[in-house]
């Protein structure tokens, strides 16, 4: 990834956006997602919503028992696993000089 925004940098790119989380627990090579973009932009960060991506709120959808089960076992585990994990950030970033 730090090659991917030195690139980036090198040709002109003047600004970025990223929906990242910190650091991601599929790529344990990254330490900071942030840190290596703020390497050649500087970073801002934006809150567009009140609530993490993904859990947008809105009206239930009517489903069977089983699915209803299911999906509660979901936003369960989903809370649990956000308590141990980054969640993810709107950031806009401008080339340094």
């Amino acid at each position: 990834m730090r090659g991917y925004v030195a690139g980036l940098r090198a040709q002109g790119v003047a600004a970025l956006y990223s929906l990242n989380r910190e650091r991601s627990r599929y790529n344990r090579e990254i330490a900071s997602v942030h840190a290596l973009l703020a390497e050649h932009y500087a970073l801002e960060r934006i809150d567009l919503l009140p609530y993490e991506y993904g859990e947008l709120p809105g009206e239930p959808v009517p489903q069977s028992w089983r699915n209803s089960v299911k999906d509660a076992v979901r936003r369960w585990r989903g809370r649990h696993l956000h308590q141990e994990r980054d969640p993810y950030r709107h950031v806009v970033g401008r080339a340094r000089r």
